[in-house]
């Protein structure tokens, strides 16, 4: 099975073009959360976050809590 690299690159540039604001939307949200200090404070916000973005890509996650000495 051959394909045309250029139709296939064509299509990504495409799709891309077409969901940039989405992505820079996306983007926004994730690095608005503030993850700064104390360490670890605003990770389950970004956590749940990501989980709701991956959903979107049909993409599952799971959430592990790590311990504070670590």
């Amino acid at each position: 099975m051959t394909t045309d690299l250029s139709s296939d690159l064509a299509v990504v540039i495409q799709d891309v073009a077409a969901r940039g604001e989405e992505a820079v939307a996306d983007l926004a949200r994730m690095i608005s959360v503030d993850t700064t200090f104390p360490l670890g404070k605003g990770y389950p916000a970004f956590s749940d976050l990501m989980d709701e973005l991956l959903a979107r890509l049909a993409l599952s996650t799971r959430q592990v809590d790590v311990p504070e000495k670590l």
